[in-house]
């Protein structure tokens, strides 16, 4: 098993839930979540001013993270994402 940290901003802190869900689907557990709050983004992505952030761990083995960056990226829950593989 391999840690992954991944940093996501949805339109609304409901969806958050949603894509914690999204991601134990694929067979990752998903642990540790901070709140950032809502934030002014630096440029409108896909006519949003605004999004929630969010930060996670993600426990799963390597195989799995082509999935999941495919269930994310087709996700319309999402603005952006960020997944990035943690040292031991």
């Amino acid at each position: 098993m391999h840690t992954y940290e991944i940093t996501f901003l949805v339109e609304a802190e409901k969806h958050a839930k949603e894509v914690v869900t999204l991601i134990g689907s694929t067979g990752a557990t998903y642990k540790q979540t901070k709140e950032w709050g809502e934030r002014e983004l630096a440029y409108p992505i896909n006519k949003h001013s605004k999004a929630f952030y969010y930060t996670g761990t993600i426990e799963t083995i390597p195989t799995n993270i082509a999935e999941i960056k495919k269930k994310l990226n087709f996700s319309e829950l999402l603005i952006r994402f960020l997944l990035i593989k943690q040292e031991e």
